[in-house]
């Protein structure tokens, strides 16, 4: 996982620079066409799911001169599924939950695949199975898909802060999908897309 801060979108990890401002001018007036964009600039060029507005080239503006502070973006390595900055998990297809990895298990997945997430984790029991009675807070459960397959299982989350996390699944057949969990929602099922 790398940290990029918005904006910098012609030499991504560069720095934003005074060729990012009149690129993102020309992508406004449409003399560079936004779907020409890499999926990695697009990710820098706005946070607005609609696509980039007026408004990115304000924020963008009042960053360069000091008036707000730059917006940083976490953005996973597409070429690699589960790079050496995720934490990663190996699943199973057992209904036994698996021992957590800073903070992260698994059951009933398939066996072999990898589970990988990033963020900074406290675990309350490393290495340790959940155990509801010496929990004050139950785990966090989230059920979650691969898009397209019949790949699906179910996350326990023991840290201590966070819902909200980017994360991969490298299935055992080496295909990759990538998500973010976010805020618990009852019953809700999470699918992974495939990249």
């Amino acid at each position: 996982m790398k940290s990029y801060q918005l904006g910098d979108v012609v030499d991504p990890g560069s720095g934003v620079t005074l060729a990012d401002l009149i690129f993102m001018l020309n992508v406004l007036t449409g003399t560079v066409a936004y779907g020409s964009l890499t999926s990695l600039q697009k990710r820098l060029f706005t946070n607005n799911p609609d696509g980039p507005q007026l408004n990115d080239l304000i924020q963008f503006l009042n960053t360069s001169i000091g008036l707000i502070d730059p917006v940083m973006i976490q953005v996973l390595d597409d070429s690699v599924c589960c790079d050496e900055t995720l934490h990663s998990v190996v699943t199973s297809s057992s209904k036994v939950t698996t021992p957590s990895v800073n903070g992260i298990g698994t059951a009933v997945f398939e066996d072999s695949g990898l589970f990988c997430f990033g963020g900074e984790t406290q675990d309350s029991f490393p290495g340790q199975r959940p155990n509801p009675l010496i929990f004050s807070q139950p785990p966090k459960l989230y059920l979650v898909s691969m898009e397209g397959t019949d790949i699906r299982g179910l996350i326990y989350d023991t840290r201590e802060f966070s819902n909200n996390y980017l994360c991969r699944y490298m299935a055992a057949n080496g295909d990759c999908y990538a998500g973010t969990l976010e805020e618990i929602e009852h019953g809700k099922e999470y699918t992974l897309s495939k990249v």
